[in-house]
C-alpha cells in the first residue's frame, strides 16, 4: 500500500485459539485408554464442548478479522487443514469416550 492511505495494520488468524483446541483434544485422546468412568466423562467433554467452543471462537475472530476494513489479513492456508484435523480428531475421541461410556452404563 502506499504512504497516503496511512499506517497499515496486518492482522493474523487467532492461532493461540487453535493450538488450545487441540490440547483440549490431545487431552481427550490421551484419556481414551482409561477404564474409569470419570475419565470418559471429562475426556468426552473436552473432545466435544470444549474443542467445538474454542474453534467456534476461533472461526469467529478469524472471520472479524478477515473482513475488518481498517487491515490486511495474513492468511495462513494451513491452519485451515489444522481446523478439519483438530475437529476431526475431537469427534472421533468423542465416539470413543461415548461408546466406553454408555458400556459402562449398560453393566451397571
Amino acid at each position: 500500500m502506499s504512504e497516503e492511505f496511512g499506517e497499515v495494520v496486518e492482522k493474523r488468524p487467532p492461532v493461540t485459539l487453535l493450538v488450545l483446541a487441540g490440547m483440549a483434544v490431545a487431552a481427550s485422546v490421551a484419556l481414551v485408554g482409561a477404564s474409569e468412568l470419570p475419565a470418559h466423562i471429562v475426556g468426552y467433554v473436552l473432545g466435544s464442548v470444549v474443542c467445538a467452543g474454542l474453534l467456534a471462537a476461533f472461526a469467529r475472530v478469524d472471520a472479524a478479522r478477515r473482513h475488518a476494513l481498517d487491515a490486511v489479513y495474513l492468511e495462513v492456508r494451513a491452519l485451515r487443514g489444522a481446523w478439519s484435523a483438530v475437529l476431526v480428531l475431537g469427534i472421533a475421541a468423542c465416539a470413543w469416550h461415548a461408546w466406553n461410556i454408555a458400556s459402562e452404563l449398560a453393566v451397571r
